[in-house]
């Protein structure tokens, strides 16, 4: 990714993401762990893909935490993201998305069946458009 980018996501995301916690629920405060956050920082690609493949075995606890920060992205990756979330589903986890930049492929995910639990944070930067294709 590049680095001004990456730079540019994650200071927008430390302005709307508290510093101990980064997903609320009703009633509760979620404090994000190794073994329960998915964060998909940056352009949605098969280098995304392949990290999130590594991630998916230490997601040990019964809910994960899917953090969407993403500008968007390819297509085709995005789609295979969504086939491994819906993996967890299958595995009987419970799967809560929290967008803070959600754009493009990115809001694709969010509001996809593998996010059957949405969530937006204040201040949130969300976008979706009509997919155009090369002519």
């Amino acid at each position: 990714m590049h680095t001004k980018l990456k730079a540019f996501l994650i200071s927008l995301a430390t302005l709307i993401i508290p510093a101990s916690t980064l997903a609320s629920t009703p009633n509760t405060t979620a404090i994000l762990k190794p073994n329960n956050t998915l964060t998909l920082l940056g352009v949605i690609n098969e280098e995304m893909v392949e990290r999130v493949a590594r991630k998916l075995p230490s997601l040990s606890s019964n809910t994960v935490y899917v953090q969407l920060i993403s500008p968007g992205g390819s297509v085709l990756s995005g789609k295979r993201i969504i086939d491994q979330l819906l993996g967890l589903q299958a595995q009987g986890k419970k799967v809560v998305c929290v967008a803070h930049v959600a754009i493009s492929m990115a809001f694709v995910i969010l509001q996809s069946p593998a996010c059957p639990v949405r969530q937006v944070v204040s201040g949130a930067l969300l976008m979706q458009h009509h997919i155009v294709t090369g002519n």
